[in-house]
This record gives C-alpha cells, sequence and structure tokens, in this order.
C-alpha cells in the first residue's frame, strides 16, 4: 500500500469518526433548545396563571412567581449551553470541511496518477507488441531470403555469409551458432583416468611441495562438475593445452588425450550482424539488435 493510500484511509476513518461526533453534538444541542422552549413555555404559563388568580398571597402564587423571576437566569443558562453546542458544531464542521477537500484532492491527484500510468504500462505494451511484430517480421524474411544462403552448392552449412550493399555502406552478416559438447563415452575413461591421478597424489601430500601437482589440481578442480562430468569452458581448453609427461602423469596424459578427442561441435540456430558506415573509406559500425 503506498502512502497516499494510507492516508487516503486515515482521511476517511478521520471523516467518519468527525461526522458521528457532529452528529451527537447536534443531537445535544437540539435537546438545548427543547429544553429551553420548554422552560420558556412554563414561564408563560405561570405568568397567565399569576394574573388570574383572585389571591396572590397563596402558596401556589409563591411557586409561580418564583418561576418567573426564575426565569432570566435560567434562560440566559440555556442559551450559553445552545450556544456552546452550535460553536463546537461549527468547529467540528470546518475540520470536517477541511478533511473532505484534502481527501478529494489527495484522490483526484491518484487518480490522475493512476490514468498516467495506465497511458503508461498502454504504450509501452503497445510499443513492445510493434517490436516483436518486427522482429517476427525480420526473423521471417531471415528465413526466407537469407538463412538458406548458409548453404553451399554441395549442402554443406557455411559459418557465416557476408552481404554489402551496392553503395558499400550498410552489411548483414549471417552466421551459425556453434555449441561445444563432450561425448560421454570419451569423458568416462577420462574420468577414470583423472580419478586414479587424483588417489595417486593428494593436495595434502603435496602442499608445499610441488606447484605443479598443485596447479594441476585446481585445473581439475574447475573442469569437473560434482566429479561426475566436465564442464565445457576456459578452464577446460586450458587443461587441454598443458603440456604433461607422460613418464611422471601418465593417467593425466590419457585423460588430456581422451577429452580432446571427446570434444564435439554442433551448429545451431543462425542469426545476424548488422553493420553500417558512412562511407568506403570509413570503418564499419556495429547496429544494435533489439
Amino acid at each position: 500500500m503506498s502512502e497516499d493510500q494510507k492516508q487516503v484511509g486515515f482521511l476517511r476513518r478521520m471523516i467518519a469518526q468527525g461526522e458521528k461526533f457532529l452528529g451527537k453534538l447536534q443531537k445535544q444541542e437540539k435537546t438545548s433548545r427543547e429544553r429551553w422552549t420548554k422552560r420558556y413555555r412554563r414561564y408563560n404559563d405561570s405568568a397567565a396563571k399569576l394574573a388570574s388568580l383572585k389571591s396572590t398571597a397563596t402558596k401556589k402564587a409563591d411557586e409561580l412567581r418564583k418561576v418567573i423571576l426564575n426565569w432570566q437566569d435560567e434562560s440566559a443558562e440555556l442559551t450559553r449551553e445552545r450556544d456552546a453546542k452550535r460553536a463546537a458544531m461549527r468547529r467540528e464542521e470546518e475540520v470536517l470541511q477541511q478533511r473532505r477537500v484534502e481527501l478529494a484532492v489527495l484522490e483526484e491527484r491518484m487518480r490522475n496518477l493512476s490514468a498516467q500510468t495506465d497511458r503508461i504500462v498502454e504504450q509501452v505494451f503497445a510499443l513492445n507488441d510493434t517490436s516483436v511484430a518486427a522482429l517476427n517480421a525480420r526473423n521471417d524474411f531471415l528465413s526466407a531470403n537469407v538463412y538458406h544462403l548458409l548453404l553451399d552448392s554441395d549442402g554443406n552449412l557455411r559459418s557465416q555469409v557476408t552481404l554489402d550493399s551496392s553503395d558499400g555502406k550498410c552489411r548483414v552478416v549471417a552466421l551459425v551458432n556453434h555449441l561445444s559438447r563432450i561425448d560421454a563415452a570419451f569423458a568416462g575413461e577420462a574420468k577414470e583416468h583423472i580419478d586414479r591421478f587424483l588417489a595417486r597424489f593428494s593436495e595434502t601430500s603435496v602442499t608445499g611441495q610441488d606447484p605443479q601437482v598443485l596447479s594441476l589440481i585446481e585445473m581439475l578442480k574447475t573442469i569437473l562438475i560434482e566429479k561426475i562430468s566436465f564442464k565445457v569452458g576456459p578452464a577446460l581448453y586450458q587443461f587441454l593445452s598443458v603440456e604433461i609427461n607422460p613418464e611422471v602423469f601418465p593417467e593425466l596424459q590419457s585423460a588430456q588425450h581422451l577429452l580432446r578427442n571427446s570434444l564435439r561441435s554442433e551448429k545451431t540456430n543462425s542469426y545476424v550482424r548488422l553493420y553500417r558506415r558512412e562511407s568506403r573509406d570509413k570503418p564499419w559500425v556495429e547496429v544494435k539488435l533489439t
């Protein structure tokens, strides 16, 4: 949840609480008005009854006079109580209005941001669809018009074909990926020879004594994957290029020979590289492909 969403939730809760509190104040203000009206009617009734009495020296007359005389103070007190409730209502209404405006501004900003985000997402997807369509169209054209040129007249697959425009400013180079792998049969036999070498030399027995053996052990750790297969990479080619004395390390010399014979190169998918230059005497600059 974003900070704006948290603020919206907070304002809505505060507005709901404020409206509830305002409702209580309105009920209290209404009660104050009703009490004033009720007491004012009692005052008028008392005045009318006192005026109709034949004798004003009775207990009842004293009670009526007391109601009449107390009315001014009672009316002032009830009025102050009512006005206090009305003032509290105005303050609460001002706070509520301020929060409603803040909420409206925040929600409008969030709607604008949401609309902007939708436009961005929609445009990115549209551009991506256009890019994918163009890429598919390019690949379809290359498959139909270029990649077949990688086959020579005898049907053999060339490693690459170069096509230059007549003005010498644009170049298309079609190539074939090569994937190196190790033949499992040769690799398994090479692994047996390496195991015999590792059994004959341990790292602890030669530490500080024979740097060549240590170097070979570290190299084997790099090309062995969990001691069950080999990893094709720079370390393997480095091992294959090392001159090994067959009299000192016959196991490694045999393993090296087997691994050289186990390497296989497979041609996989075709691809292109594009180049452009300003004129024939300028260098080629590779064009970025999507």
